[in-house]
């Protein structure tokens, strides 16, 4: 927490420094508290909160993970079951169209969910998805394209002037992320079942989502340690 708290403070202080350069007074009180608690759920929680989702969804669904890393082969990033050195541009993440469609598909809102406004009643009651509760990335892929046919049936980061500014950035986090879990291990459940799922303050599992990672050699084969046991990591 204290290297949250650190950052949170760096970001405040680089405002105050941004308004005081503009002209406009700096940040105090409770204009600085609303901008620590906006730091912290939408900078932290809500990308934790994805990715948690995005390891959870790979996990119960193998045939979306082998999918990936068919795109990945593909596009010569995934040989021999490692990641080739050097290979992962930017301009390349953005050419995988499986990826993208995997990474819009993790962002998933829950029934029950309280929020400000119906981003779940929107996606789950749009004429355009078929299956809402299905985790089926195909559904953003060239051959259905479900979110091409209406601008306000998918809104995961808002719409408008007031749109997320960290969308772009949000999403590329969990390209990589996917294409790490994809290219370089192999992951399992660490307990027998999945965790129940709380809603607030952001979606994530109770205590956590414990999982176990296999590293991967060039030959696909697991990397033990001297133990022979698994690195084991919550998250």
């Amino acid at each position: 927490m204290n290297g949250k708290e650190s950052h949170v403070g760096t970001q405040l202080r680089g405002r105050n420094a941004i308004c005081l350069g503009l002209g406009h007074h700096p940040l105090y009180g409770q204009a600085n508290a609303d901008g620590t608690l906006e730091l912290i759920f939408a900078a932290y929680a809500t990308t934790a909160s994805a990715s948690t989702s995005l390891i959870m969804q790979l996990l119960k669904h193998p045939s979306v993970l082998e999918k990936l890393r068919e795109e990945l082969r593909s596009k010569s990033l995934l040989h021999n079951g490692c990641l080739c050195e050097g290979a992962l541009q930017l301009e390349t993440i953005h050419s995988l169209q499986y990826l993208d469609c995997v990474i819009k598909e993790g962002f998933q809102i829950p029934k029950g969910w309280s929020i400000m406004y119906s981003i779940r009643d929107t996606h789950d009651t749009a004429p355009v998805f078929k299956d809402v509760d299905v985790f089926d990335p195909d559904r953003f892929g060239q051959d259905r394209s479900e979110d091409k046919d209406g601008r306000f049936h998918y809104l995961p980061f808002g719409g408008g002037v007031r749109t997320c500014l960290g969308k772009h950035l949000a999403k590329l986090f969990l390209k990589v992320l996917a294409i790490e879990l994809a290219s370089t291990s192999r992951f399992e459940l660490a307990t027998r079942t999945f965790p129940p799922v709380t809603l607030v303050p952001v979606v994530h599992p109770v205590d956590g989502l414990k999982v176990k990672f296999f590293g991967l050699d060039s030959n696909q084969n697991e990397i033990l340690t001297e133990r022979e046991a698994m690195l084991g990591a919550t998250v």
